[in-house]
């Protein structure tokens, strides 16, 4: 019985190279496919059975079930790894890098949140999925995460929702806490959760956006300020000025960021990564080009800065008509 199988398995490997190589001949003589293979099978009914699996595969699977499944910072967005996201309706990231939501594929976490379809693909395989970005997405983190905005704040300010923890520790913390909270305060805890699922439903049954109170939008909204807090910085604390000869040297910019940052509790950038970003926010915002000599009245040329815009905090209106006067003077 062996030996019978092992006979068949070779003549079937034997037939399919004949297969290759009547193929590879036909083809290379230019001209049409056999209409009937070796194996007596037409090409028409090969191609239509591959056509309908390829169909099947291709069908949308919405995720199903209340699964949950651990999201890392690096396969957030890698091709392979969001194929276990599959039946998943919960994405969670513990305890996660501060860069976490600061790197290139951050922006795959608005894709998996804005009901998007994508790709996914198994490793070791040629077969390839369809994902529905319907998940919510709980993410953990010691410190203060920063969102690589690329442009799109309106986006993560929809999606986002921060809840901060901000309670002092407990003088005599209690071990296992956790669980005595759900063996003794569990009905209490669930009936309050169910009470608010039930008014979220009524609010989305009605069309109306998530409720956040005016604190928590404010909170969001600063954190997306600080996460491109040059922009902010260059948009709110510094103007185009009608009188060519005002200027704004780069050391002058970089300490008035520095205390922007300051009144604000935000942590600043470098300078010299500053310096970078303030180049072409100047030029897209204010249409004012870096120069290495601009000239300022009173102080010689040379110094490193940007012609025709002043800070908005340099003075008040009398220091800023002297200043006109001088101007209009040395013309």
């Amino acid at each position: 019985m062996k030996t019978t199988e092992l006979q068949i398995s070779q003549e079937e490997l034997i037939k399919g190279s004949l297969n290759k190589r009547r193929r590879r001949r036909y083809r290379g003589m230019g001209g049409p496919m056999p209409p009937v293979p070796l194996d007596g099978e037409p090409y028409q009914d090969r191609i239509a059975r591959a056509t309908e699996r390829e169909r099947e595969h291709r069908r949308v699977r919405l995720p199903e079930g209340d699964g949950a499944c651990a999201a890392e910072g690096c396969a957030v967005g890698s091709r392979f790894k969001t194929s276990f996201y599959h039946d998943k309706t919960l994405l969670c990231g513990a305890d996660v890098e501060p860069g976490f939501l600061n790197t290139p594929a951050a922006h795959h976490l608005k894709a998996l949140t804005g009901n998007d379809l994508m790709t996914t693909e198994h490793k070791g395989s040629s077969m390839s999925d369809l994902l529905r970005g319907d998940f919510n997405i709980l993410v953990t983190c010691n410190s203060r995460l920063m969102v690589k905005l690329q442009g799109d704040a309106e986006a993560w300010a929809r999606r986002l929702l921060w809840v901060e923890f901000n309670q002092p520790k407990a003088a005599k913390p209690i071990h296992g806490f956790d669980t005595w909270l759900l063996r003794n305060k569990g009905s209490g805890i669930l009936n309050w959760m169910l009470e608010g699922a039930v008014r979220l439903l009524a609010v989305l049954d009605a069309h109306e956006p998530f409720p956040l109170t005016a604190e928590q939008r404010e909170r969001v909204n600063n954190l997306l300020s600080e996460s491109d807090a040059a922009r902010s910085f260059i948009l709110t604390g510094v103007e185009r000025s009608p009188f060519p000869l005002d200027c704004v040297t780069s050391t002058e910019l970089f300490a008035a960021y520095l205390a922007f940052c300051d009144e604000r509790g935000w942590s600043p950038l470098s300078q010299r990564a500053f310096e970078m970003k303030a180049k072409d926010l100047m030029v897209q915002i204010h249409r004012a080009c870096p120069s290495k000599h601009v000239n300022r009245e009173g102080a010689g040329s040379g110094q490193r800065g940007f012609q025709g815009v002043i800070l908005k905090s340099s003075g008040g209106p009398e220091d800023d008509s002297r200043e006109r006067e001088g101007a209009d003077e040395a013309f």
